[in-house]
């Protein structure tokens, strides 16, 4: 989507894991699954997180090895491990996480500023890696340092978030994604929850200064709103047989990425993102294996052009 001559750095924060899912373990977490993606999409993208210096970090690095991902800003923890995230369904067939705490990634240390991510046009981060003061404290020595435009991915996972701590991450969003729960549980906090979701979502805008907002909607689309401007766009979700929901969300926001740095109008790059969320659906884990041509197939073969 996004040739080299529209070189644009982009770089993701928190976690990275392996989801032990029924049928196998998969390589996750939300920041990586935005970068898997972006990457596939043909955006250079770095990952800053914490593996533990065992066997499962050492499959993690050889799995962005083979997938060409960057992992200049991969640290390695001495003592701490990997981390594991155990995935269930529940009776209502909803995926739940058990994650465990502590892992490598909760004591993220802040990067040299001569790796140069102080630079980066994009950062993308989410509330989980909030969860222990030592990663707090570097996502927040990044996120003051950066110029970069600041993506909020909020992706709550109870119990490991706060009132507080997504609070203080929405004052420095530029962009902010969430779901319509997160978005309940926000407008709730800030004594908005009796409200219509366009006067939560401008709430939320008007409060922290943030220029864009997107809410995905599940079977519904999604949804695009613009503090400035002052316009909102829909999308529609894609039909196609469910496998599995995980990452999704990750990859739908990595192809709204893309297609912004393509200067692409907000209404196509929903669409995008939404055939890229449908074709992530339609196959097992958050990240399948895919190219540009299996993208334009599935849009084809779903009548989604």
């Amino acid at each position: 989507m996004v040739n080299e001559k529209q070189y644009t750095k982009v770089l993701c924060i928190g976690e990275l894991l392996w989801d032990m899912i029924p049928t196998g373990k998969a390589v996750g977490g939300a920041p990586f699954n935005v970068a898997y993606h972006l990457n596939k999409l043909g955006v250079h993208t770095k990952i800053l997180t914490r593996i533990g210096k065992d066997r499962d970090g050492v499959e993690l690095l050889d799995f962005l090895g083979a997938h060409a991902i960057d992992t200049s800003m991969v640290q390695v923890d001495e003592q701490q491990s990997t981390s594991k995230v155990e995935v269930y369904y529940d009776d209502t067939h909803a995926i739940k996480y058990n994650i465990v705490y502590p892992t490598a990634w909760d004591f993220l240390a802040s990067p040299d500023p001569s790796t140069g991510w102080a630079d980066t046009d994009y950062l993308v981060f989410g509330s989980l890696i909030f969860r222990h003061s030592i990663a707090k404290k570097a996502v927040l020595d990044v996120l003051k340092r950066s110029q970069g435009i600041k993506i909020f991915d909020i992706n709550l996972r109870a119990p490991h978030f706060s009132k507080e701590s997504v609070l203080e991450l929405l004052a420095y969003t530029d962009i902010l994604k969430l779901n319509e729960d997160e978005l309940a549980l926000v407008s709730e906090w800030l004594g908005t929850g009796d409200q219509t979701i366009s006067l939560q979502t401008d709430h939320i805008l008007d409060t922290f200064g943030i220029k864009e907002l997107v809410l995905t909607l599940g079977e519904r689309g999604a949804m695009h709103k613009s503090l400035d401007k002052g316009e909102t766009y829909f999308c529609q979700a894609q039909k196609v047989d469910v496998v599995d929901t995980i990452g999704s969300g990750d990859s739908f926001l990595a192809a709204f990425i893309a297609s912004r740095i393509e200067e692409r109008p907000i209404r196509e790059a929903l669409h995008i993102a939404s055939v890229l969320a449908a074709f992530v659906t339609s196959r097992k884990g958050g990240c399948p294996e895919y190219t540009r041509t299996d993208l334009d197939y599935f849009e084809w073969h779903n009548g989604v052009l």
